[in-house]
This record gives C-alpha cells, sequence and structure tokens, in this order.
C-alpha cells in the first residue's frame, strides 16, 4: 500500500470540508487560513475558493514556539508568582484547560486568570498572523484554529476567528477521510 504524507492541517482541511458536508453547525468558508497549533508550533495552511493552496505548505509557514508552549509558560510564571511553586510546562496545561489549580488537596479557581491568557495568547497570534501575511490576511473570511491549542484561542476577539470543538482530531479526521 502506498503512503503518502500529509503535511500539518492540511487534515484539518479536509475535516472542516467532511464536517461542513456532514454535520450542522460547521460551514467551510471560501477564503480562510487555518492555523493549527500544536504544543511547540504553529502550522498556516492557505485556503482560497475551497482550495488547499499547494504552493503555500512549506516550512516559511511553519512557526516554532508560537504554539500552547506560549501559553503554558504563561500559567507557568503566574504559579511560580502566585503560589511559590514550579511545574512544568506539559503540566500547566491541564489547568490551563480546566482553570483549576490543585495543590495539596485544595482546588484555586483559575478561570478568569486563563480567560486574560487565552485572550492575550489570542492578541499575540492575530498580530503575528498581520504581521507575517497582511494583505493576504485581510482577504480571509475566517481564521480557523485547529489543534489542541485551538482550545486557548478567544473567539470572542475577532468576528472572523472559527474555533472548533474537539479540534485536537481534526488532523486525524481529515487523514482518515482522505
Amino acid at each position: 500500500i502506498p503512503a503518502r504524507l500529509l503535511p500539518q492541517g492540511v487534515g484539518a482541511v479536509r475535516a472542516i470540508k467532511y464536517l461542513s458536508d456532514t454535520k450542522k453547525g460547521i460551514k467551510e468558508p471560501n477564503d480562510y487560513l487555518v492555523v493549527d497549533i500544536g504544543f511547540n508550533t504553529v502550522d498556516i495552511i492557505f485556503v482560497y475558493d475551497k482550495v488547499i493552496q499547494r504552493g503555500k505548505i512549506s516550512e516559511a509557514n511553519s512557526f516554532e514556539k508560537r504554539g500552547a508552549i506560549s501559553i503554558a509558560e504563561m500559567m507557568r510564571k503566574h504559579l511560580g508568582a502566585t503560589f511559590a511553586r514550579e511545574i512544568s510546562l506539559k503540566e500547566a496545561l491541564p489547568i490551563i484547560t480546566h482553570g483549576v489549580y490543585r495543590l495539596r488537596g485544595e482546588e484555586h479557581d483559575l478561570s478568569k486568570v486563563v480567560a486574560g491568557f487565552k485572550e492575550e495568547y489570542t492578541k499575540e497570534i492575530m498580530a503575528f498572523l498581520e504581521l507575517k501575511y497582511g494583505n493576504e490576511f485581510d482577504k480571509m473570511e475566517k481564521i480557523c484554529f485547529v489543534g489542541g491549542g485551538g482550545y486557548f484561542i478567544d473567539p470572542a476577539y475577532a468576528k472572523h476567528i472559527q474555533v472548533f470543538e474537539q479540534s485536537e482530531y481534526y488532523n486525524a479526521i481529515g487523514n482518515l477521510v482522505f
């Protein structure tokens, strides 16, 4: 059986197409960016007229140290300053996801802190995309955030931001239906 490798994010585009055909509530835009946020990297896929722009799939559109690691670092620093505790970046992610820090059996509600981090992270990512892609960015109907880091995006930041439930599975779904 011949194998094909698909770059990060391509599977997510295919999932958006598939789910827009089969599931209410998801509509594929004509022109959009897929921003696939992993733990360390952010990978960008351009879609014009619902077609992946293969010529733009390259390392030039993959960015290290811009993924969920950024918001995890915010939480790590916050816990150090607030509770005088050190945690790993990986340990920070469930705290961000659930908004609760458990220390010695006591739960600390950090949902307001997390909301602030999400807003800050969203501003950082959107400013980066604006700086990097300028004119192309203006033409996009939607900026679709997928991957595990999609949960850390604040959709209220701008009307053209789209996030999805269970977006960490979009690459797998798209690769399966490919």
